[in-house]
């Protein structure tokens, strides 16, 4: 992996004959900023491109850990945080009333 390549994540279950489910984000590889820097070498991590609530209604929260409920809020929230202000200025009042309900925390 190297910086600035874009990577689709796309984890999935498929339960044979019954069903299946897949889950896919695009993510850009960037500079991470970390204490150490690995003999000058560095570090690099992922940053959500993909910006699309996860349908929280199919999510029963009883089975995530609390870090996995905490990594959802927080990426909902950024969800919320870079679309909302574009959706205001466009004057969007449905969609923006749709990202509300979709990226409220669990």
């Amino acid at each position: 992996m190297e910086e600035d390549l874009d990577v689709l994540i796309k984890p999935g279950f498929y339960k044979d004959g019954v069903f299946g489910i897949r889950i896919e984000d695009l993510v850009q590889i960037v500079p991470a900023d970390t204490t150490y820097d690995f003999n000058g070498r560095g570090a690099l991590t992922f940053k959500t491109i993909t910006l699309c609530p996860k349908q929280t209604k199919m999510i029963k929260k009883e089975l995530l850990l609390q870090i996995e409920v905490d990594l959802l809020n927080d990426y909902h929230r950024y969800v919320w945080n870079t679309l909302s202000p574009i959706l205001k200025e466009q004057g969007d009042e449905m969609t923006l009333s749709w990202l509300e309900r979709e990226t409220h925390p669990i």
